[in-house]
């Protein structure tokens, strides 16, 4: 018999949060008036203190534990509260609700937001020696074309192996050493399954992978070998608790529902969801207008060829493009926007020309909990958001997922969040709202998703597409090259014009 975790599913600001308290206080009131203990995971302390506030005022029992409420451990604090047999409801970081070993077998647990099932650690070796020292056994899952994999078991081999790892005299080999006991640790922990494919650590594990060849074959020298681990969370992981609710926007999309569906029966909570608003954002079809950025599937490779070859230089120039197009087409309209973070640590974010107290808002690519934007009728979302491929083909082999699912889950789900921090979510809302997305895949995605009229491309040239109203012509080699460094003059000319503007020199 499966396990059976509930589910409260529904649109953003349909009412999921008001509904959750309101069952809340249908338990204390099963429950003789006596306060049911709760434990409450959410992915920010925003959100924590958001349901705390909602708690405090129905007169519940309630706790926040987090460093800015003082705790110098969330984890250590929360073993005690449980341990001393707190019975009110404590709001913690759901890493900490579901990987903490504390006496929760009373607790009602329940993760407002959907986490993330899934991890990717990559660990670098020097020599086989290293690699031969993981202890790992044969799945019983074969991929695509008879493909196997192993996974990581526990053991003091394992363990030496991975602090060795960390135990590196190299600073750059040392920088590994979060990830290595990061690994060590889901590798001890049984309610996750990390695997890694043969091939690739078998050809480690012999050394010939450590070989370095030129073109033509002949031994060169030697390398550095990257090791990919996929780091499965498994259901049981709940099982320390004595009941689960999970509340989520479009639950069954998410990589959560698809991967443990196979292990539980996720069970509607219908005391939640029949007090919801509405089901579904269709009653907002006619007041969304989508625009999209031209391109299919935006990605860190696409901006890579735009920067040609630099990810950072195209990255910046797409949305100086995007940012200049907006500036015509709404100027001065206020707006929330999400760009990607740069891989330089030096680089601390890239600029949005529009960004400014009156005009645009950053706000990161996850803000639940973010309930306070809801005036605000323009969102854009430009980072690229997307799954390695041998992730997707992990989740196909492993769960039978497909990439178009992965790819929703990761990327297209993240989106409709963040979107629905506007008046999108204001049900009693008439404006207008104007929805920017990276490319036409999310836009497709979306415009499913509200049943509005379809999204509109941008008027910008990227260099692989031709432009409107003109017949295909193919280029040749030396005319792309042009083409790339006259947009890049252009976009060098700008950023000298707005360095000159401001009394700098570059």
């Amino acid at each position: 018999m499966k396990k059976i975790i509930q589910s409260a599913t529904g649109q953003m600001g349909a009412g999921k949060s008001r509904g959750f308290h309101q069952w809340y206080s249908h338990l204390v009131a099963e429950n003789g008036g006596k306060p049911v203990p709760m434990t409450l995971g959410t992915p920010t302390n925003k959100l924590s203190e958001a349901h705390h506030g909602y708690f405090i005022a129905d007169g519940y029992e309630s706790t926040v534990i987090s460093r800015e409420e003082g705790f110098r451990s969330a984890s250590e604090e929360y073993v005690r509260l449980c341990d001393a047999g707190n019975v009110g409801v404590i709001e913690v970081n759901n890493r900490v609700a579901l990987t903490t070993k504390a006496n929760t077998a009373n607790r009602i647990l329940v993760l407002d937001e959907v986490i993330s099932p899934l991890h990717t650690i990559i660990i670098e070796f020097e020599t086989p020696e290293e690699v031969r020292e993981l202890a790992v056994i044969e799945s019983d899952v074969r991929g695509r074309d008879d493909r196997g994999y192993y996974e990581l078991v526990e053991s003091d081999r394992t363990l030496r192996a991975l602090l060795a790892v960390c135990d590196r005299e190299s600073s750059k080999y040392k920088s590994h050493s979060k990830l290595a006991q990061e690994l060590a640790a889901f590798t001890t922990n049984q309610h996750y399954r990390v695997v890694i494919d043969q091939t690739s650590l078998d050809k480690a594990a012999s050394g010939s992978a450590f070989i370095k060849r030129n073109k033509a074959g002949k031994e060169v020298g030697r390398r550095r070998v990257f090791l990919q681990f996929t780091v499965f969370m498994l259901s049981s992981i709940t099982e320390a608790y004595k009941d689960t609710l999970i509340i989520s926007a479009n639950f069954e999309r998410t990589l959560l529902a698809l991967m443990w569906g196979k292990e539980v029966e996720f069970r509607p909570n219908k005391f939640i969801e029949s007090r919801l608003d509405f089901q579904d954002l269709k009653h907002k079809r006619k007041q969304v207008k989508l625009i999209h950025a031209p391109v299919d599937n935006l990605s860190k490779y696409l901006l890579q060829q735009i920067g040609n070859g630099n990810e950072e230089a195209g990255a910046q120039w797409y949305y100086d493009e995007v940012a200049t197009c907006l500036g015509e087409m709404f100027p001065g309209i206020k707006h929330i926007f999400a760009l990607n973070k740069p891989k330089s640590k030096k680089k601390k974010e890239y600029k949005w020309l529009l960004e400014g107290e009156d005009v645009g808002q950053r706000v990161f690519t996850n803000p639940h909990g973010w309930n306070d934007l809801q005036d605000i009728n323009m969102a854009v979302f430009l980072a690229a958001i997307n799954f390695d491929k041998e992730t997707i083909r992990r989740l196909e082999d492993f769960y039978g997922i497909t990439p178009e699912q992965a790819k929703a889950a990761l990327a297209y789900e993240t989106v409709a969040q963040f979107l629905g921090r506007t008046s999108i979510r204001n049900k009693d809302s008439n404006e207008e709202v104007i929805l920017v997305l990276p490319d036409k895949g999310t836009a497709d995605y979306i415009c499913d998703l509200i049943d509005c009229e379809p999204s509109t491309e941008l008027p910008i040239y990227f260099y692989e597409r031709k432009k409107r109203g003109r017949p295909k012509v193919e280029k040749a080699e030396n005319e792309k090259k042009e083409q790339k460094r006259l947009q890049m003059a252009r976009y060098r000319a700008r950023q000298k014009e707005k360095s000159a503007a401001a009394g700098l020199s570059i």
